[in-house]
This record gives C-alpha cells, structure tokens and sequence, in this order.
C-alpha cells in the first residue's frame, strides 16, 4: 500500500513495534514457527494494529465487535 502512495501503507512500514511483534508473530505455530506467541505479544500487536487501521476503517471496531463469540450463561 505504501508503494501506491497510501498513508497506512507508509504508516505499517515506518512503525518497528509492529513489525517486531510480527516477527514474533511470524515465528510462532500460529504461523511458520514453533515458538509460542504471549499473551503480552497478541495485545501489544492488536493495539499497534488498531492504531493504524482505526482512522482509515471507521467501522473496524463495531466490525469486531459483532465478529465475538457470545458468552454463554449458565443457569
């Protein structure tokens, strides 16, 4: 996206937070590796993401919002 000339683009290439938790990310079973991703790790990137992704995808959050599993009660 950068490369087409478009600010989040350019905002995901210059931000070194999220490509370190990408990185931990990437090496993880969640992806290509065998290294377990924290918790701490899984938060700090979702947060950096949120950053960028919020202002340019207004709906994001209520997008998520519906995307959850409901919590089941039981009585």
């Amino acid at each position: 996206m950068a490369e087409i000339g478009e600010n989040i683009g350019k905002e995901f290439l210059d931000n070194k937070k999220i490509r370190n938790y990408l990185k931990n990310r990437n090496d993880s079973i969640l992806a290509h590796g065998i290294i377990p991703v924290t918790e701490d790790i899984f938060n700090n990137l979702y947060k950096e993401v949120l950053k960028i992704t919020l202002p340019v995808f207004k709906s994001l959050e209520s997008m998520i919002k519906e995307s959850e599993f409901p919590e089941l009660i039981l009585i």
